[in-house]
């Protein structure tokens, strides 16, 4: 795996969300506080896009756009009351350096 740049905090939507491509590889970014994180882009449940999903009032989840799958983006888990998506999302490592967003892929 390899540090690849992405993205500037600065970047962000107000939102939250943002698609990125790093080698090719299509992944949803989330700026939730002071920390970014990152998940495979497409929904588990039916492949809905996740960064044109919303992040609830809490902070820690993420709905899919398309169907209401609920995910906690930290960890990438499908949430329990979501039984019609079974599959955790794949997540990444990150890191912010002079406000620069780095994704380990």
């Amino acid at each position: 795996m390899a540090w690849k740049k992405v993205a500037k905090v600065s970047d962000f939507p107000k939102s939250g969300l943002m698609l990125v491509e790093p080698e090719g590889e299509e992944i949803c970014l989330i700026k939730s506080g002071d920390s970014v994180y990152a998940i495979q882009e497409h929904c588990t449940h039916e492949e809905g896009p996740l960064h044109e999903g919303q992040i609830e009032s809490n902070g820690k989840i993420l709905v899919c756009p398309w169907h209401g799958a609920r995910f906690e983006f930290a960890t990438g888990k499908v949430q329990e009351d979501t039984p019609w998506a079974t599959d955790d999302l794949k997540t990444y490592k990150t890191k912010i350096e002079n406000e620069e967003v780095f994704v380990d892929v």
